[in-house]
């Protein structure tokens, strides 16, 4: 016996389910059927991406130096997304995703860091935009976190009390 009504697509036999997916039993064709009554959305994206990490399904959460990508002289005015933007094409970027470094104003200081899921993706970025020279002449440096182009490392300051002397305590 044909289809009743004139839902195109929907696939009813006779006439749609009660409810289409909004209390139980008639679930949708993206949810498995499952129906299962109504969800309300989570409060903020931050509560759904840090339930998504503690659950393990982005991956272990550690990122292998030679995937982190450093990058310097950047514009004042860049942002993560900007970042994500430039770096994405060259491949997959691990959730823990790009960061432009901010000062207390909101301007970009200069420097940021890209997380790749694979190295081929990391070495790609590096190779094609590591000393990219726009028509006025500025440029930026990106190599491997590890292998910053300034040769310094270590975090803010240098040693603690404010000393200057490098390496670790002996």
């Amino acid at each position: 016996k044909g289809k009743k009504g004139k839902g195109k697509g929907k696939g009813y036999e006779e006439e749609p389910p009660k409810g289409k997916g909004k209390g139980k039993g008639g679930g949708q064709s993206w949810d498995g059927g499952k129906g299962g009554g109504k969800s309300s959305a989570p409060a903020s994206f931050q509560i759904l991406m840090s339930a998504v990490k503690k659950q393990g399904l982005l991956g272990g959460g550690h990122i292998p130096i030679e995937c982190q990508v450093y990058v310097k002289n950047l514009p004042s005015d860049t942002t993560d997304a900007d970042l994500y933007k430039l770096f994405a094409p060259f491949g997959a970027i691990a959730p823990t995703g790009a960061k432009a470094m901010q000062n207390p104003d909101g301007t970009c200081k200069g420097i940021g860091f890209i997380d790749y899921a694979d190295q081929l993706c990391a070495d790609a970025a590096i190779t094609a935009l590591n000393n990219f020279t726009l028509p006025d002449g500025s440029s930026i440096q990106v190599s491997t976190k590890a292998n910053k182009a300034d040769g310094k490392g270590g975090g803010k300051g240098g040693a603690p009390g404010g000393a200057t002397g490098g390496g670790p305590p002996k």
